[in-house]
């Protein structure tokens, strides 16, 4: 399985989403229904805290917004157009910089196999405090298929790389 990956302007993804809106045969012939594609809830989101817990003490928020896939099909692979949009806002605790954190993108069997988990970095320069910044991600998991299989043989999970304590209290804990 191969990953690549890289940034869309904002431009390719407005064409990217609005050729995902028009319907398979907007594509081509080889042109598939996409596997199921989740956003996992409990790593959809990222605070990130300089110390303690406390609304002063936050340096960067993080927000996957939405994920849109795009598919073809080959006769030996499934290549997954994945457009992410993230979204990040500097915190008190951060007078300038970056965000920086991770994201993952996991493709499991339909037995929940895991088959292939890759890790991308990020770095989103931060304007001033309360402000949104938003950035596109392409992401492009190519998937080995052989003639007796489905593209709905896989799922593909998207989440934020957290640590114990962040994915805690994502869960309310």
């Amino acid at each position: 399985m191969v990953f690549s990956s890289g940034r869309l302007s904002r431009r390719h993804f407005a064409a990217l989403t609005l050729l995902g809106l028009g319907g398979c045969g907007a594509f081509g012939p080889d042109d598939v229904a996409c596997p199921p594609v989740s956003i996992l809830p409990d790593a959809a989101r990222l605070v990130r805290y300089a110390d303690g817990n406390d609304l002063t003490d936050v340096l960067y928020e993080v927000t996957i917004n939405r994920v849109t896939p795009v598919c073809q099909r080959s006769s030996k692979e499934l290549l997954i157009d994945l457009a992410l949009v993230l979204t990040a806002r500097r915190g008190p605790a951060l007078p300038e910089g970056n965000a920086e954190f991770s994201y993952f993108v996991a493709v499991t069997a339909a037995d929940q196999q895991l088959l292939a988990r890759q890790v991308f970095p990020v770095s989103m320069p931060l304007d001033s405090p309360g402000r949104r910044v938003q950035l596109t991600e392409l992401v492009q998991p190519k998937i080995p298929l052989t003639e007796d299989q489905s593209q709905f043989s896989y799922r593909v999970f998207i989440g934020l790389v957290l640590t114990p304590d962040e994915l805690r209290q994502n869960r309310g804990g």
